[in-house]
């Protein structure tokens, strides 16, 4: 690692912010000729950001930040796609640590704190998983031993590992999308294992393949440019793959709930669906039938969902981000007790909200790609 970076940042006041939006609008509304009664109709579709949703603008001006995770103190932290390195974020002092990686341009994958309270994370051109401890900041790198095409002092790679996360096994478990395949290396041996799928060029979808933890001892993985859900036994080494029903629906964020079936979304298709893989059976739902039902709130965002990573919350609802890529900034939120659909508008315009985290009680934690910014949004228990 370089030096690195110490900066203390407080949050700051959002106060004004949504009146300010609907003064503009009043302004543009009225150089147009529309009259008072349309623009208070106008005005009540532009609501504003949500008062449950705070953001916090990283020190790098050019951060890039999507996922972001918290280690056993409390700490987050957060990847810098952009910025080429991992920085820590106190959220009790507001200040944010920054570890610049040792190789130019590595760009940093998927964070994972594994069950040793380290900080793992694919460096997808570098072809290689690094890990850094969290109390001392100090890391290890282990190249990846497939795909290598450079290595030495510049390490480059094909293996194209983007995300990652902790299996019951012992192992984290990565995304191969240069490769067709899954990875694992070992926690305590660094030993690395490549294990192919099925279905040649299915991983080729590189920005938008996720894996996750699934029930009992499966991992679960999208494969949007096969259009499928896969399963891995982390023991058996079994594979399973599920066909979304909608064709090209471009599976991304993969969950899996407290009662074990999996919740993926479907970033082409503007879909999120429920996948129960005792059964095989899919269900799916339309995000913009949802909106209908709740009505048209516009937003200095993409208007599409554009769904991406998705996670259930401590209310036992099941939150969404929208428009990572694309310039979206809604967090989307579902109840599948009671079918009912709500959105949350983050206070930055076209925040591109990367990834969301739910590990901590009471809050939906996200990174805002484009925005440059980390988010909390704050919910029931």
């Amino acid at each position: 690692m370089k030096d690195i970076d110490v900066i203390n940042r407080r949050p700051g006041s959002r106060t004004g912010r949504k009146w300010k939006l609907k003064a503009l609008l009043v302004t543009f509304t009225t150089m147009m000729g529309i009259g008072v009664s349309e623009q208070a109709s106008i005005a009540q579709l532009l609501p504003g950001p949500s008062s449950q949703i705070t953001d916090y603008a990283l020190p790098n001006v050019l951060s890039g930040p999507c996922e972001i995770e918290f280690d056993r103190r409390g700490k987050a932290w957060i990847e810098e796609v952009v910025g080429n390195a991992i920085t820590r974020y106190d959220p009790s002092s507001g200040q944010f640590t920054r570890y610049p990686l040792s190789q130019p341009g590595a760009l940093p994958g998927g964070i994972e704190i594994g069950p040793d309270d380290g900080i793992w994370f694919p460096e997808l051109t570098a072809n290689r998983i690094t890990r850094i401890d969290a109390v001392t900041g100090t890391s290890e790198s282990y190249p990846i031993p497939f795909g290598q095409i450079v290595s030495g002092t510049l390490n480059i790679g094909a293996a194209v590992a983007t995300d990652m996360a902790a299996g019951p096994d012992n192992g984290i478990w990565f995304s191969m999308s240069g490769m067709g395949a899954i990875g694992r290396i070992d926690i305590t041996t660094k030993q690395v294992e490549v294990i192919t799928l099925p279905t040649p060029l299915s991983t080729v979808s590189a920005l938008t393949q996720i894996i996750q933890r699934g029930p009992g001892n499966l991992m679960v993985i999208s494969l949007a440019a096969a259009n499928k859900i896969a399963t891995i036994d982390v023991f058996t080494r079994q594979i399973k793959e599920y066909t979304i029903p909608t064709p090209a629906a471009l599976p991304q964020g993969v969950t899996t709930d407290r009662d074990g079936m999996i919740w993926f979304t479907e970033t082409g298709a503007q879909k999120f669906g429920k996948l129960d893989v005792n059964t095989g059976q899919i269900q799916e739902f339309s995000i913009l039938a949802l909106r209908a039902q709740i009505g048209l709130q516009l937003s200095l965002g993409n208007p599409l969902p554009f769904p991406g990573p998705i996670r259930q919350g401590s209310d036992g609802k099941i939150y969404f981000a929208q428009g990572g890529f694309e310039a979206g900034n809604k967090i989307g939120q579902y109840d599948p007790l009671t079918g009912t659909y709500k959105e949350f508008i983050v206070p930055t315009a076209a925040a591109g909200i990367c990834d969301i985290n739910n590990s901590q009680d009471g809050a939906i934690w996200f990174g805002e790609f484009t925005g440059n910014k980390i988010g909390k949004l704050r919910i029931t228990s």
